[in-house]
């Protein structure tokens, strides 16, 4: 669950920090979602990030959520850190 959370922090890091660099303000918000379409994430990565921001929203506040959480499986917790790794490495591609 560890790595999935910072898997998702990478993510959003980084889509912040194009939107930084274009000057732009930087919402409040952990929707790597609406981040992703922000900048211009390719759509594959846009639909492959969903489930990082459920998973960091229900470890980051599960009282607002209501939801128990749930066990991420190892397969999935290793998706999440290479898909984490694709993003990085499209937002150095863009931004070199």
């Amino acid at each position: 669950m560890w790595a999935d959370i910072q898997a998702q922090q990478t993510v959003e890091k980084a889509l912040k920090a194009i939107l930084c660099e274009r000057g732009v303000r930087i919402p409040k918000t952990h929707d790597i979602v609406f981040l992703g379409k922000e900048v211009g994430l390719e759509e594959k990565l846009i639909h492959q990030v969903a489930p990082l921001t459920k998973i960091y929203l229900e470890m980051r506040y599960p009282d607002d959520i209501k939801k128990e959480l749930k066990t991420v499986e190892l397969h999935q917790t290793k998706s999440n850190i290479q898909l984490a790794r694709e993003i990085l490495q499209w937002v150095e591609k863009k931004y070199r």
